[in-house]
């Protein structure tokens, strides 16, 4: 019995290192941090190890968020905030205090962290933050003109983009953003503001209407849908702006579809009955039909290696192959990740709680 058990491990190590084939390596998923929204308070008890460390990184590189009774929560102060009844507010997640403006009016506000006055501007735009709140968005009533303002409310990088109405802003942890209208006006700016490329839909014999923007995490790739009169497709750009490839789709999608596009051009779909992956060659490697038609808004997201997409109560992680990595159950919500500084880190946000992932072999993926 001894010389079996011996005999099949030597055999089986020799057939890892020696057959040639490559294995796969599944990544190690660990929930850091959590954050319970409706009791104010974290949400994972703390083990003997690393987690109070963790707790006090994660709230403190965070800003705040807006509570189900559509306040402020700001976590250096510990503090939900209450300004006027009639207010609206911006908090960019990782940035420094929040923003205040009505629906119809005249100013912006920005609030320090502790909730003291910083500086008002008048404006009847709507403010959108980057996630760092390094820039903010004023967008105009009718969508035609976003300017650009630093978070001391004074005019940064190019300053103002135009176009035909908003319709999508993608973007990165650290490369910049994407403004897109729907007209083919595409601005893509770098963290600063400044212009990376511009361009518009030159096209005047056909009907385009453009909805939809991805940015690869590394900042060199970026992926538009929109329709060319009676199909929708999507086209790869590269950090110059110039088209590498064009993709039609099934059917037209008269609305924003959730997408996430990889450091290597593989692209994922989220759409409300289906999720698609395409692999660098525009090859599908992963389709899955969902159960039941869900709304327009899904979950579609890339670090640039690997892809989190929603299906139903599921988190799927997948890589470029169309391999399932990883599945974890949520609940059935609406949920947004934004990507920390780190490539390896993220955070998952839904209306009740904010969770903390982290990969712990992010660099040896597939």
């Amino acid at each position: 019995m001894i010389h079996y058990l011996l005999f099949t491990s030597i055999f089986t190590w020799i057939f890892i290192f020696f057959s040639g084939n490559k294995l796969i390596q599944v990544p190690i998923l660990l929930e850091n941090w959590a954050w319970d929204k409706t009791s104010q308070q974290q949400g994972l008890s703390p083990d003997n190890r690393n987690f109070e460390n963790q707790l006090k990184s994660s709230e403190k590189s965070i800003n705040g968020y807006l509570t189900s009774r559509k306040r402020p929560f700001i976590f250096q102060s510990k503090k939900e905030f209450l300004i006027e009844e009639d207010e609206f507010f911006e908090i960019p997640f990782f940035g420094k205090g929040f923003i205040s403006y009505k629906k119809i009016g005249d100013k912006i506000t920005y609030y320090s962290q502790d909730g003291e006055i910083l500086w008002k501007k008048p404006s009847k735009s709507y403010p959108y933050s980057t996630w760092h709140g390094k820039i903010n968005f004023l967008i105009s009533g009718d969508g035609n003109q976003v300017l650009f303002i630093d978070r001391n409310g004074n005019p940064t990088g190019i300053e103002q983009a135009d176009g035909s109405f908003l319709t999508d802003i993608a973007q990165t942890s650290t490369m910049g953003s994407l403004l897109l209208f729907s007209g083919g006006e595409v601005y893509r700016i770098d963290s600063n503001a400044e212009l990376i490329f511009k361009k518009s839909e030159k096209d005047r014999d056909n009907f385009y209407f453009y909805k939809s923007a991805s940015i690869s995490e590394n900042g060199n790739l970026t992926a538009l849908h929109y329709i060319k009169n009676n199909e929708d497709f999507i086209s790869v750009l590269d950090r110059s702006g110039n088209t590498l490839k064009t993709y039609p789709l099934d059917k037209v999608y008269p609305h924003k579809i959730f997408i996430a596009i990889g450091n290597d051009g593989s692209l994922v779909l989220n759409l409300k009955d289906k999720i698609l992956l395409s692999n660098s060659k525009g090859e599908l490697v992963y389709h899955t039909e969902k159960s039941k038609s869900g709304d327009v808004y899904q979950l579609a997201f890339s670090n640039g290696t690997i892809f989190v997409v929603q299906n139903e109560n599921k988190l799927l992680f997948l890589n470029s192959k169309g391999e399932v990595l990883k599945q974890k159950s949520v609940g059935n919500n609406h949920y947004r990740i934004i990507p920390s500084n780190n490539p390896g880190n993220f955070f998952l946000e839904s209306d009740l709680s904010i969770i903390s992932f982290v990969f712990l072999n992010n660099e040896i993926l597939p």
